[in-house]
């Protein structure tokens, strides 16, 4: 019965240990995250009084940088960042009034340069003569496409062209097969006559400059549908590299900038009316 007794005493010796050392850890654990929390709050302090000792024309300095959204965005972070933002309106305002100035001025310029262009008409009666060439192309045409199991190497590397403009998402490195999947449908066709330029990127444009390495004659040799879409690939490639394409993306690209401009000006004007 001693005995017993001895190692209960035992064991409630040791719980107590187990209790006071689990107390101990978490009290270190409750110590770390206090004074964590005192370094966050003199962090933050520190923070705040460096914001309170920052000019209003040094503020006025980084905003330059800062697109209209986080401007307004900057009057959150406190009282003092809101005042600042509201005294720097009229600077901002004339800011825009000069953007709008300068892009104005490039709009003159570039609208004069793209009046100058003369080639225009070419490259559209070409890219009009392609077109036609498609609506030409009949069913039987088409079909011979698909029955191809062994293609030439050039007419892979059309019908890929052409597979790379119906579709961005299309993998260069895929096979006639994955081909076969998008010429087996014929409306494909229909999607090249509508082809919208604007949605045709920087990567397909790449992919499609290759097809200068490839002769007219070669693609007559292979097949009537190769040689439309080879010239029909041509025609596009030249539109899209073509100057008077280019300042014309270029002016719609100021004429958009300026309307946002004016946009600015409107709700900060409004902004500075309200302001008691």
């Amino acid at each position: 019965m001693i005995q017993n007794f001895q190692e209960n005493l035992s064991q409630l010796t040791k719980n107590n240990k187990d209790q006071q050392q689990r107390l101990q850890t978490l009290y270190l654990r409750f110590d770390s995250l206090f004074n964590d929390y005192l370094d966050v709050i003199k962090s933050s302090q520190v923070s705040q009084n460096l914001l309170h000792k920052v000019r209003p024309e040094v503020f006025n300095q980084v905003f330059v940088f800062l697109d209209i959204k986080s401007y307004l965005s900057f009057r959150l972070i406190s009282k003092r960042a809101n005042q600042t933002v509201i005294q720097m309106i009229p600077l901002r305002i004339s800011r825009i009034h000069q953007i709008i100035l300068n892009l104005n001025h490039q709009l003159q310029i570039y609208t004069i340069q793209n009046f100058e262009q003369t080639n225009c008409q070419n490259i559209i009666k070409d890219y009009q003569n392609a077109l036609d060439q498609l609506y030409q192309l009949n069913k039987e045409d088409l079909l011979e496409l698909k029955r191809t199991r062994n293609p030439p190497k050039i007419l892979v590397t059309v019908i890929l062209m052409i597979c790379v403009l119906l579709d961005q998402s299309f993998k260069i490195e895929q096979n006639w097969e994955e081909c076969l999947k998008i010429i087996g449908n014929f409306n494909y066709v229909n999607s090249l006559h509508n082809l919208d330029f604007e949605k045709i990127n920087e990567s397909q444009l790449t992919y499609i400059q290759k097809i200068r390495q490839i002769s007219e004659a070669q693609t007559q040799k292979i097949s009537i549908a190769c040689s439309t879409f080879y010239q029909f690939i041509l025609a596009v490639l030249q539109i899209k590299e073509s100057k008077q394409y280019i300042l014309k993306r270029k002016i719609e690209f100021i004429e958009q900038s300026i309307k946002q401009g004016q946009k600015h000006l409107i709700f900060l004007q409004k902004m500075i009316e309200q302001i008691p």
